[in-house]
């Protein structure tokens, strides 16, 4: 399907769509790259390997979209509801195509995927090896305000 922009019009270029089996390292690669963008260095990086890789099980645990673009994959969004709770577990778009609306999509994706399984609201977990509790969370109305722990919500799906 393809992929509306927040106006309405298709004039986004992508689909956002499940991705196959095959595509899972691909897909790991991009989160990794992704993430390296801004700047963490190779240690780091290297411990954060696992949490950013996407395993075959997860494709039947979680609800996963990739964005693609004139058929080349461009960001990925991995989410997890468990009772009215979502946690959205990663959401990545190709350096390359950084600030053309993907992480946006991904986003509006993740959290109408939640509150169609049930979900009321969706955090998002910090289970980087440098863990914050100073940072912000943004509330589905797109205000800012400070957060209460690493783990804050996006509230009212």
């Amino acid at each position: 399907m393809i992929q509306q922009s927040p106006t309405g019009a298709n004039d986004l270029p992508y689909l956002l769509r499940p991705p196959a089996v095959e595509e899972l390292p691909a897909l790991s690669a991009l989160c990794f790259r992704s993430k390296a963008v801004w700047g963490y260095d190779k240690d780091f990086m290297e411990a954060c390997r696992d949490e950013l890789s996407i395993e075959p099980h997860e494709l039947t645990s979680t609800s996963i979209a990739v964005a693609e673009d004139h058929g080349n994959i461009v960001g990925v969004a991995q989410i997890k509801v468990v009772g009215n709770a979502a946690d959205l577990l990663k959401l990545f778009v190709e350096p390359t195509a950084l600030r053309g609306g993907i992480g946006k999509a991904l986003f509006v994706w993740a959290t109408g995927m939640a509150a169609s399984l049930g979900a009321d609201h969706l955090s998002r977990q910090i289970r980087t090896p440098r863990r914050s509790t100073d940072g912000w969370a943004q509330e589905m109305t797109g205000q800012r305000r400070p957060a209460r722990s690493p783990g804050d919500c996006f509230r009212n799906l």
